[in-house]
């Protein structure tokens, strides 16, 4: 009878949670986690964050409260909330702003802890040390003169749940994957965060943050297809922005068919509450979109429906998809928006340079008054800075100006058919030429392991009735933009010295656009 009675009590004793050895207990009754010290008394409740599982690398404040119990003859007490007497200091090797404490009570707040996590990890532990002031003082008052070291234990998870914060370094010259690559930047060496209101640009935090949100909710004009990303620098300062513009990649979830892939799928920027497509290159493999990524904001992936109150038009597929891919921008440009009520009318030559530059993805650049012509205050410095960005990238050249050193662009002057094919050709080489096809002529004639190139004009006259009026300079561009389809007979016409009209200038860039997969 004694021996099963032994055997029970036995098992009851085992049955019994070892708190006091345990160095992490959740407690289910009031919903906090307690931190252990096995060699002392002290024990530490988590009071923000309450989870022990997180998604941000860098916490703005941790706050815990330090507690004690006699472990000889007593257990830890889950139902207060703190030890009004005794000092002792309070210190963590982590890396950390500043640590405060409550005046009257045990509370203390590890403020900017950085856990220095690139990758999801569990068990982080963040060493907090507690040094008593007099361990002579043996009294329950000074906690009997007890120190303690305790880990609290954090689970850090890297992925893009909504409130997830992630800070990261900036890295100019190489891919800042984060998320499980479900956010890619990147941007070209000897790049930084500047700061324009600064005398010297160069900030000197160069990190990034990025917090993520929910997938916005779907709307008439689009559905989203990943979460939201704000992207700023780790200093939030009002007048920072990358030095030079950079890629940013984002994947999307779900299935898109494939007539939609490089048409309604685009990567869309928040402008002040709006969201407006910026474009995108899309990786169907992948299942990725990358665009050219200029400033900070929150940017998202969507399929777009928008029709901007455009009418019926023979062009409107084409119109619309330039304006997917954020070459037109008609919800935050008021000269985009009028572009596309008067498709029909003649474009000028300022307006086809511009809109050509930003689909071939050009940084616009500082203007600098090559043109004697084009006035500063005349159009918006966007616009100045994509002009620029085609003089320097060989686009657009102009005329000798009567003023030396300076050129003449003649921008309100509408633009003749065979100039903008002329235009076109140049475009084919410039820029990023991944994925383009050849322009070189399909009329060769090979003989005896030679190649010879026809005569333009006389390849032109198989194809156009009217290529008599083609001009001598033209003949070269107006066959390669014949040859890669980015123009095509009109009732076997070309028409090259009619105005180009709006609507097929756009056809003709967002035609370049296909050829060159820059959507």
């Amino acid at each position: 009878m004694f021996k099963k009675i032994f055997l029970l009590f036995c098992t009851a004793i085992l049955l019994i949670p070892a708190i006091a050895h345990a160095e992490h207990v959740y407690n289910e009754e009031n919903g906090y986690h307690y931190f252990f010290d096995p060699s002392s008394g002290f024990y530490i409740r988590l009071d923000n964050p309450r989870q022990i599982n997180i998604s941000t690398n860098i916490i703005d404040e941790l706050t815990f409260t330090v507690l004690w119990y006699d472990k000889e003859n007593s257990k830890p007490n889950f139902g207060y909330n703190g030890i009004a007497y005794g000092v002792f200091d309070i210190s963590t090797k982590a890396k950390h702003l500043k640590i405060t404490k409550e005046k009257y009570h045990h509370v203390y707040t590890i403020h900017n802890l950085d856990t220095q996590l690139t990758q999801t990890k569990q068990g982080f532990k963040i060493p907090i040390e507690i040094k008593n002031y007099d361990p002579s003082d043996k009294s329950y008052s000074n906690f009997k003169g007890e120190s303690g070291k305790i880990d609290i234990e954090l689970n850090y998870y890297h992925v893009d749940h909504a409130n997830a914060r992630f800070y990261t370094d900036f890295k100019a010259g190489t891919d800042m994957k984060m998320f499980g690559d479900k956010l890619i930047l990147r941007f070209p060496k000897n790049s930084y965060i500047s700061d324009s209101s600064l005398s010297k640009p160069v900030l000197i935090d160069q990190r990034l943050v990025i917090n993520v949100r929910e997938k916005p909710q779907p709307t008439d004009d689009y559905i989203f297809l990943s979460q939201q990303f704000t992207i700023d620098d780790a200093g939030r300062s009002l007048f920072a922005k990358p030095s030079t513009w950079g890629d940013i990649t984002l994947a999307y979830d779900g299935v898109v068919p494939k007539a939609m892939e490089g048409y309604n799928l685009a990567i869309l920027k928040n402008n002040y509450g709006k969201w407006v497509p910026i474009g995108g290159i899309v990786d169907t493999e992948k299942k990725t979109v990358t665009a050219v990524f200029d400033d900070f904001g929150t940017y998202a992936i969507g399929l777009v429906y928008k029709d901007y109150g455009l009418k019926e038009h023979w062009a409107k597929k084409e119109v619309l998809g330039l304006a997917y891919k954020g070459v037109l921008q008609p919800e935050i440009n008021q000269k985009d928006l009028a572009l596309l009520s008067k498709l029909d009318k003649p474009i000028d030559r300022f307006t086809f340079t511009v809109l050509l530059s930003r689909a071939l993805g050009f940084q616009p650049l500082n203007y600098t008054g090559v043109f004697s012509d084009v006035s500063d205050g005349a159009y918006s410095q966007n616009e100045l800075g994509y002009l620029m960005a085609g003089v320097m990238n060989g686009l657009v050249y102009g005329k000798q100006s009567n003023i030396p050193g300076y050129m003449v662009m003649e921008p309100t002057k509408p633009l003749t058919r065979e100039e903008a094919v002329a235009f076109l050709a140049r475009g084919m080489t410039l820029s990023s030429d991944s994925g383009a096809k050849s322009t070189s002529s399909k009329f060769v004639k090979k003989k005896k392991g030679t190649t010879t190139q026809q005569d333009p004009k006389t390849e032109l006259k198989k194809i156009y009735k009217d290529a008599n009026q083609i001009s001598d300079w033209a003949l070269k561009a107006v066959l390669e933009a014949t040859n890669e389809k980015l123009i095509s007979p009109n009732r076997g016409l070309l028409n090259p010295k009619a105005k180009l009209t709006n609507a097929e200038a756009l056809v003709m860039i967002y035609n370049l656009m296909e050829i060159k997969n820059l959507k």
